[in-house]
């Protein structure tokens, strides 16, 4: 199990609804999974910008090396922009240690 801090054990995660297209669709002509989360203004105070759990969960995993950078980019210092890099390059690093190329 990833470790969690305390404040998460109780409190739900924001809401993310996510669709995986099978087929070629208006965006893309290859299967897709499109995802939205929705923050409430609450959610600021409820949710750390912390990479760290995230990161044991991946070492742990053997998603990633304990000497890889992640995240790879600087996440942005808004809550909203933060947890949406931090989603963004964690479905890039997915997509690069399943073998596909990424750009």
């Amino acid at each position: 199990e990833c470790p969690a801090r305390p404040m998460f054990q109780s409190v739900s995660m924001p809401s993310t609804e996510w669709f995986a297209y099978s087929f070629p669709n208006r965006r893309n002509d290859r299967p897709v999974v499109e995802i939205t989360l929705r923050f409430l203004p609450a959610d600021e105070m409820r949710y750390t910008m912390d990479v760290a759990p995230i990161r044991q969960c991946l070492e742990k995993g053997g998603i990633l090396r304990p000497d890889e950078a992640f995240p790879a980019d600087p996440l942005p210092n808004d809550f909203t922009g933060w947890y949406t890099g931090l989603l963004v390059q964690t479905a890039l690093l997915f997509q690069s240690k399943a073998g596909h190329r990424v750009c």
